[in-house]
């Protein structure tokens, strides 16, 4: 009887040879989805998840070998039972068995053959036969069922019991699993699998006679597939080499430059907004010496710090202004930008093993804007947009004398507190700051020619009871708040972090150089995640809540799980958490409790009307900072992974983890 297996669905097919590219943020929902379903990519194509489609081959697989094994009673137990003295044999095992060495019965094959030799029985599929090892006389072990044509096998692996392979005729490892209750539990390729696609910037469908499934093309063209549906297997495989080699081939340095996600040799990341942008005074510089391949113009960290200002492009360090024409007795000093672009060099070493000497690609940053400014006051056409108009064309053309391919992808902002004193209304700002974000795009699309928008990554001020409007002192964080809203209603703007976790001087305003400097660290994550990896940055913040009684149930969106932290930022009542009532009166909080990775449980005793507000990061003693003023004790543990934390060699080893945000909910 032949052997009858249904092979997976496969989803719907293009036309062959078309191809489709993805970006990063279809590649992550394809790999990191948990469940065993489809999702549609933004080019409209129907694709299963890694996840279901793994439990599509390896419930294939298993329906094959059961079948297989069936009819030889007991067979797959007995090689488990059996593997224990398998151990030596399986490695030193010929690695490939000739179709004559094939018999008709276990009993006949082990007639023809010495202890410790191999041999094959047929099975009603004259496609595949079954590897058995002769023990004794009177005894075989099942190996499992190898296919004549090329010598592919189900092998125990020598070195655990428990623990299944498949094998090319070479012996090279496909892939690895378990059996258990509920089939074959896959436990080796999934992550390489993961690697790999990561680096994979298109893809096409195949079928006829190349029998190939999802053929990945890397960003030199080198083609990658997948899955082959080859008989009765499925066989995971990377254009027939290791999926070592083909991820090796793939993180060489020709594949870097090309892509969405690399856009050009020079990449001119813009610093914009009021002091903190400036570094004022954030002193004295800490970031002095050159570390990687990073850029600035000649007249400093900050163009016009010195003349001539932007004649020529030289390495990035940090640079000090003492005055300008407009505020001569201030102080200009650190700024994020430095740190921000060793931290980005370092994470692309560390997440695709690429070092900057190994690459082109080279951050360009200059920082423009004023202290004080409103957002009105940035925008075009004053005096402060000129300048950062300025940048953009004196950077594009210092990178066509140079012969490099120029973009600007990204500004950093760091704004919003004159915006408190100047009473400007959050419903204004928001707007306001997409505004400012679309003339610096019409701008760098002019200069450059670059089809791609320039994104905006900014920082949420916590220091609105710092600030003072018509004589009063602010108590609610309108321009927090109207962050936050920008950057879930437009898609080019991102938040990075709140800042009440980092040290501010004296004044609650202005950091010193060390917290500018870990402010870059966390622009750099931003830029890797956005720019890079083509997914938006979204900040530690309630995603999901239900009220029931006087509990309130708060769902989360952490990198990693939830964990309160009194260490980095001081205790603040109920984690920095509040509740009022539909007519502004606070209610009591009993208690603030994490009780799952993503949930927080908050407990109002006296019940919690329809209408109230829960509010995170408003209050606290003092004005800002970790230690006194608004904060928040909730965050996640991001900066667990090492390759996100600031500084790890120098003693400072600051982890950048995701801190909750400032963030009201009526509810």
């Amino acid at each position: 009887m032949t052997l009858q297996v249904e092979p997976p669905s496969y989803p719907p097919q293009p036309q062959d040879g078309t191809n489709f590219v993805r970006d990063l943020s279809d590649a992550a929902r394809i790999l990191n989805e948990d469940s065993e379903t489809d999702v549609v990519s933004r080019g409209g194509v129907v694709h299963p998840t890694l996840k279901k489609l793994i439990a599509q081959m390896w419930a294939y697989v298993t329906t094959a070998v059961g079948s297989l094994t069936a009819s030889v009673s007991g067979a797959l137990a007995s090689a488990n039972a059996a593997a224990a003295s398998a151990v030596a044999a399986a490695g030193s095992a010929q690695t490939s068995l000739a179709a004559s060495n094939k018999w008709d019965t276990v009993e006949l094959g082990r007639s023809h053959v010495v202890d410790g030799q191999h041999y094959l029985v047929s099975t009603a599929d004259p496609q595949v036969a079954l590897e058995y090892r002769r023990d004794s006389a009177g005894a075989s072990t099942l190996i499992g069922p190898v296919r004549i044509a090329d010598g592919a096998r189900f092998v125990v692996n020598s070195s655990s019991r428990s623990l299944h392979e498949f094998r090319d005729a070479a012996g090279r490892v496909y892939a690895r699993f378990r059996p258990t209750d509920a089939g074959l539990l896959l436990t080796g390729m999934a992550r390489s699998v993961q690697q790999a696609f990561a680096d994979i910037v298109s893809y096409r469908y195949t079928s006829g006679a190349s029998r190939y499934l999802d053929e990945g093309i890397d960003s030199s063209g080198r083609r990658y597939r997948y899955f082959r549906r080859d008989g009765h297997f499925f066989i995971p495989l990377l254009g027939g080499k290791s999926v070592q080699q083909a991820i090796a081939d793939m993180k060489a340095p020709t594949a870097y430059l090309t892509g969405g996600r690399f856009r050009a040799q020079i990449v001119h990341i813009l610093g914009y907004g009021q002091s903190l942008s400036r570094g004022v005074q954030s002193v004295p510089l800490r970031l002095v010496s050159q570390l990687y391949d990073c850029l600035r113009f000649i007249g400093g960290v900050r163009p016009d710090d010195t003349t001539p200002s932007h004649s020529s492009l030289v390495p990035m360090i940090e640079t000090q202004q003492n005055g300008n024409a407009e505020f001569p007795g201030t102080t200009y000093g650190e700024t994020p930008s430095t740190a921000m672009g060793h931290m980005l060099k370092e994470l692309i070493a560390s997440v695709y093993g690429i070092l900057h000497t190994q690459q082109q690609y080279q951050p360009l940053f200059s920082v423009d804007g004023e202290g004080s400014k409103t957002i009105a006051q940035l925008s075009s056409p004053s005096v402060y947009f000129t300048r950062l108009a300025t940048s953009i064309e004196q950077g594009y053309a210092r990178a066509q004398e140079l012969g490099k391919s120029y973009n600007v992808p990204l500004m950093t902002m760091m704004h919003g507190e004159s915006d408190y004193t100047a009473g400007t209304a959050g419903s204004v700002y928001g707007p306001a700051l997409e505004t400012l974000r679309q003339q610096v795009d019409t701008k760098a699309k002019a200069v450059s020619g670059q089809v791609n928008a320039v994104k905006l990554l900014m920082y949420q001020p916590a220091c609105h009871k710092a600030r003072v409007y018509a004589g009063n002192p602010v108590t609610y964080p309108s321009i927090a708040l109207a962050q936050l809203k920008a950057s879930q209603d437009y898609e080019h703007i991102a938040l990075a972090m709140p800042m009440y976790s980092l040290t501010h001087l004296g004044d609650n305003v202005h950091l010193p150089a060390l917290s500018e400097d870990i402010a870059g660290g966390y622009f750099a994550a931003g830029y890797l995640q956005w720019e890079i990896q083509g997914v938006k940055p979204k900040p530690l913040q309630v995603i999901e809540w239900s009220r029931q009684g006087g509990v309130l149930l708060l769902r989360f969106n952490p990198v990693g799980k939830l964990v309160r932290d009194t260490t980095i930022v001081a205790a603040n009542d109920n984690d920095g958490q509040a509740l009022r009532d539909p007519s502004n009166n606070p209610i009591a909080i009993s208690s603030v409790e994490i009780v799952g990775n993503d949930m927080v449980r908050v407990w109002a005793p006296a019940g919690i009307a329809a209408g109230s507000a829960w509010q995170n990061a408003f209050y606290g003693s003092g004005t800002t900072g970790p230690l006194v003023g608004p904060r928040a004790n909730i965050r996640d543990t991001r900066g667990d992974d090492p390759r996100y934390r600031y500084e790890p060699t120098t003693g400072i080893d600051y982890p950048l983890h995701n801190w909750s945000v400032i963030q009201e909910l009526i509810l």
